[in-house]
């Protein structure tokens, strides 16, 4: 601590007199102070150059590359490398299994309610999905499907008494009438009591498909129809097991048949350009014959 004191002094910046109260006490005021300092001369000192020094050569853990090992960097030839390989020990590229698109994920992250990793690239492809449409149909034969209610049932025919007379009122013939129109058949259902234009994984059948169905099983009795690939994840339309063979039938519209549209065309219901659509079909092939389906594409417009 300075030592106190009472003396007439002059300040060394603007020379004028004043009362010291300290003993080392130079300037009257702080204004004065800074303003001696910054009058001061400075000088620039040159940095020093780094000397590194080179313990050797080596291939870069990320892209291989050969650089110079030195003290800090001995694994990676940059730091963008090294982010990148610690990114690559966590996350994977995957091709979408709805759309055939490549897409990132974690590798040990799993959904909470399937218990499985990502296998979508996006909502939409997972709405699409089977697995959610299997979902939604044991959803509507449960308790949680509000039609199944007692209290609603009862509502719904105490509605039908009252316009039609009949609580347990159906319009049969109607009924009929839109099942030989549309499936040719005056019930719609299989041998298995199963909607005829509906398979198990909900997805519907276009008579096209169905047709060239009833064709090819009876050359081949083994013949699926709207058959699941486990290893490729995928539904498929004409399956045979015997020859390992994939018939898909592409419709005119809904896959935009290069004879009729051209690739700038915009399909309002895929909400995708022509183009879009067979880059989609081109990657779906690709996957199916790398696991070694045998592809055959039929056109609705050659059936």
């Amino acid at each position: 601590m300075s030592k106190r004191c009472n003396e007439k002094r002059i300040c060394e910046s603007c020379k004028k007199t004043y009362i010291a109260k300290v003993v080392t006490a130079r300037f009257c005021s702080r204004q004065c102070m800074y303003s001696w300092r910054s009058s001061l001369p400075t000088t620039k000192n040159s940095p020093k150059k780094r000397e590194v020094k080179i313990l050797g050569q080596k291939k870069c853990k990320f892209c291989f590359n050969v650089f110079n090992i030195t003290k800090s960097r001995k694994d990676f030839c940059n730091k963008k490398c090294m982010y990148e390989w610690r990114k690559s020990l966590h996350w994977e590229m995957i091709n979408c299994i709805g759309c055939g698109k490549k897409f990132s994920r974690r590798k040990n992250e799993k959904h909470h309610g399937t218990g499985l990793p990502k296998q979508y690239c996006s909502n939409d492809c997972s709405r699409r999905s089977p697995q959610k449409r299997e979902k939604i149909r044991k959803w509507a034969l449960s308790d949680k499907n509000h039609w199944n209610r007692f209290d609603v049932q009862k509502k719904g025919k105490k509605t039908k008494k009252k316009l039609y007379g009949d609580e347990d009122y159906n319009n049969m013939e109607k009924n009929i009438q839109t099942c030989l129109s549309r499936y040719g058949k005056p019930y719609a259902t299989t041998k298995d009591g199963k909607p005829y234009c509906i398979i198990n994984n909900g997805k519907r059948v276009s008579k096209v498909q169905r047709h060239l169905y009833e064709q090819i099983k009876q050359e081949h009795s083994d013949a699926e129809l709207e058959h699941w690939l486990k290893d490729a994840q995928k539904s498929v339309d004409i399956y045979i097991p015997s020859k390992k063979k994939i018939i898909e039938v592409y419709g005119t519209y809904w896959h935009c048949d290069p004879r009729k549209y051209s690739k700038d065309f915009y399909n309002k219901v895929s909400k995708m350009t022509a183009e879009e659509i067979w880059k989609r079909d081109e990657a779906r092939i690709k996957q199916l014959e790398y696991l070694g389906y045998e592809v055959e594409i039929k056109w609705e417009r050659d059936i």
